[in-house]
């Protein structure tokens, strides 16, 4: 067993000070601990961006069965037809972080990697990392709730 380097463990302490900050709504540990994990680059950042996405799975219970994929189903409440991500206007932020999720999911790191570095590259990498903390701590902090409300 490989054991950690100092900077993967603060690296990874941070992301969960992140994550607990946002579900918790703390706006200052957020800001605390993203900022710290900017100063260590965008690799630091595209990782915390997978572990978001992993905890969301984990918590959520959102792992495929052998062979099957994750996706997002997307149906127009009022005409019960299918649509895409684009079509419900999330903007680009959101939709490339779920992208993010989805890919790194099913198991495509090349995929996750290359839409993170292409919103970098766009000048959006801040505004995806956000968006993938908001979304996976809104997901989060809603299942939480629905198993809270399922124990008597």
């Amino acid at each position: 067993m490989t054991v950690p380097s100092e900077e993967m463990q603060e690296r990874s302490r941070l992301v969960m000070e992140a994550l607990a900050a946002a579900i918790g709504r703390d706006t200052a540990g957020v800001d605390d601990a993203m900022n710290a994990l900017a100063e260590k680059g965008w690799s630091a950042l595209y990782g915390a961006v997978l572990a978001f996405g992993t905890a969301v799975q984990k918590v959520c219970q959102l792992e495929p069965a052998d062979g099957q994929l994750m996706g997002v189903l997307v149906v127009n409440a009022a005409t019960g037809e299918r649509g895409s991500l684009e079509d419900i206007g999330l903007g680009p932020e959101l939709e490339a972080a779920i992208r993010i999720f989805l890919a790194w999911g099913n198991g495509d790191t090349e995929m996750a990697t290359g839409i993170f570095y292409d919103a970098v590259k766009r000048g959006a990498g801040h505004d995806v990392i956000s968006a993938a903390l908001a979304w996976a701590s809104h997901l989060i902090r809603a299942e939480l709730q629905r198993k809270e409300a399922e124990c008597p």
